[in-house]
C-alpha cells in the first residue's frame, strides 16, 4: 500500500514540475540603443469579465475592451533605464478580431483563461550608455520568466578570434532547474512503479497453491 502511495505521489510531483514551466515569459533585448520586449502572456488574465462576454460582445464593446487591455499592457509594463522610466509601446498586439477569436476558443473549451499570446513592446526613445535596465510587468500575470539579451557582433577576418564580454555571472535558469526537477520526479515515479509491480508479482506467486 505504501509503495502505491509513493507511485501516485511521484506522478503528482512530476505533473506539478511540468506545469512550473507554464508561466508568462518576457525577453528584453538591447540592440544598438534600441530596447524591445518579446512576451508570451495570457492576456485574458488582464480582462475584466469572462471570454464568453468578449466573444459575444458588440463591435463597440469589443473595441473598448481590446483598447483597455492594450492600455493596461502599455501602462503597467514599466521599463526603467538607470532608474529613469521610459515609455513602452505595444507594436505587436492582436487586433480586435483576433482577440474575439481567442475569446471564442476559450469560451468553447469552458476556460476563463489560458490562451498564450505573443506580444512585442518597444521603447520609442533610444537607450544610450545604459548601465542597468529594469522591467516591471502587470501583477495580474503572476510569475514571469524574464530574460535579458544584448546581442554583440564582431567581424572576424580568416583565422581571427572574436571576444565577447560576459554581462553577468552565469546562473542556472529557472527553466533549466524546472526541467531537472521534472526529470528527477519522473525517475522517482518510474522507479517506485517498477518496485510496486515487482512486489505485486511476488505476492501473487506466494499466494499460488
Amino acid at each position: 500500500m505504501n509503495l502505491r502511495v509513493f507511485v501516485v505521489m511521484g506522478l503528482l510531483v512530476a505533473q506539478a514540475s511540468a506545469h512550473a514551466l507554464d508561466v508568462a515569459t518576457a525577453r528584453v533585448t538591447l540592440r544598438d540603443a534600441h530596447v524591445d520586449v518579446i512576451a508570451e502572456w495570457d492576456l485574458f488574465l488582464l480582462v475584466e469579465g469572462n471570454p464568453t462576454a468578449v466573444a459575444t460582445a458588440s463591435e463597440t464593446l469589443l473595441h473598448e475592451t481590446h483598447a483597455k487591455v492594450k492600455r493596461v499592457v502599455e501602462t503597467q509594463s514599466v521599463l526603467r533605464v538607470d532608474g529613469e522610466a521610459r515609455r513602452l509601446e505595444a507594436t505587436g498586439f492582436p487586433g480586435p478580431d483576433e482577440f474575439r477569436a481567442l475569446a471564442a476558443t476559450l469560451s468553447a473549451e469552458g476556460h476563463d483563461h489560458g490562451a498564450r499570446v505573443r506580444l512585442r513592446l518597444e521603447a520609442p526613445e533610444p537607450v544610450m550608455s545604459a548601465r542597468a535596465l529594469t522591467l516591471a510587468l502587470p501583477a495580474a500575470l503572476g510569475p514571469v520568466v524574464v530574460t535579458f539579451v544584448q546581442p554583440a557582433t564582431n567581424f572576424a577576418v580568416p583565422g581571427a578570434s572574436s571576444s565577447f564580454s560576459i554581462l553577468a555571472p552565469q546562473v542556472a535558469s529557472m527553466e533549466s532547474r524546472a526541467r531537472k526537477d521534472t526529470s528527477l520526479a519522473w525517475a522517482f515515479g518510474l522507479g517506485a512503479a517498477v518496485v510496486f509491480a515487482a512486489l505485486v508479482q511476488s505476492i501473487s506467486r506466494v499466494r499460488k497453491p
